[in-house]
């Protein structure tokens, strides 16, 4: 059984959101989706790891993520697995160096969407 199979049944609900979604975007791509984001650059480059990423997330094949999408309703994010699936191995796709910085007060909660982590990777960049 593949995992996509799997996810009908454990998590029903974002397999049908997610479902229904894709099914609206069949246009979205990478590209799309980085132009979408306003992406040059380095924010670019951000982007398309990012999209990568949350397909890699998905419930189910060949999602087409959305930067506006809830991480919270789409993909079941809350803010342990904002910070730890998608924010930290950005950085170290990207070879940012965080040593100096300390997340320890900054609350995840804030990153809702696919832009918001775009944002604040681009922030750590630009630091």
């Amino acid at each position: 059984m593949n995992r996509f199979a799997l996810y009908r049944f454990i998590a029903p609900f974002r397999s049908r959101l997610q479902s229904r979604l894709r099914e609206e975007r069949l246009n979205v791509d990478a590209d799309a989706f980085a132009n979408r984001m306003e992406a040059g650059g380095r924010s670019s480059e951000i982007a398309h790891l990012l999209w990568g990423m949350l397909r890699e997330e998905a419930f189910v094949p060949d999602f087409r993520p959305e930067p506006e999408d809830s991480l919270s309703k789409v993909y079941a994010m809350g803010p342990e697995e904002v910070r730890d699936d998608l924010v930290e191995p950005l950085l170290d796709r990207l070879g940012l160096d965080v040593e100096g910085i300390d997340f320890k007060g900054f609350d995840f909660a804030l990153i809702a969407t696919p832009r918001d982590v775009a944002q604040f990777m681009l922030k750590i960049a630009n630091t």
